[in-house]
């Protein structure tokens, strides 16, 4: 038997092992995707309820409605559970505090659970001028 016969014939009980490969390694890489998209998604809205409060706290002290702007801010996906805003122990002006629950899965199409997001801000209060 000559040498290149013994190597086709080891080069052909190797056929497919790439393959096998794959299909072990995908599901992993799959899950490792969607962890990623889901921390994502979860920093997503916590950036946002972090925005959201602090809007709301700014059009409140300029005498607007600071829960409408809380709730113009944040994305359709996410639920707002409450929003208060006004003086609170502690604050040097105007408190704002959104609560928001975040779905955890793909929003619209799975839902597995929720997590409660809840962020503060505090805006100085407006100045009021001085009587001449």
């Amino acid at each position: 038997m000559t040498r290149r016969h013994r190597c086709d014939r080891e080069a052909w009980r190797d056929r497919g092992s790439i393959s096998i490969e794959l299909v072990g390694i995908l599901p992993i890489l799959i899950v490792v995707v969607v962890l990623l998209v889901e921390g994502l998604l979860v920093a997503s809205a916590v950036e946002d309820t972090s925005k959201a409060a602090r809007d709301a706290a700014r059009e409140a002290s300029r005498g607007g409605d600071g829960v409408a702007a809380a709730q113009a801010l944040l994305p359709d996906w996410i639920d707002v559970k409450r929003v208060d805003i006004g003086a609170a122990p502690g604050c040097a002006g105007i408190c704002s505090t959104v609560e928001v629950s975040v779905p955890l899965g793909f929003p619209g199409v799975v839902e597995l659970s929720q997590i409660t997001i809840t962020r503060s801000a505090d805006f100085p209060a407006p100045s009021v001028p001085a009587a001449s």
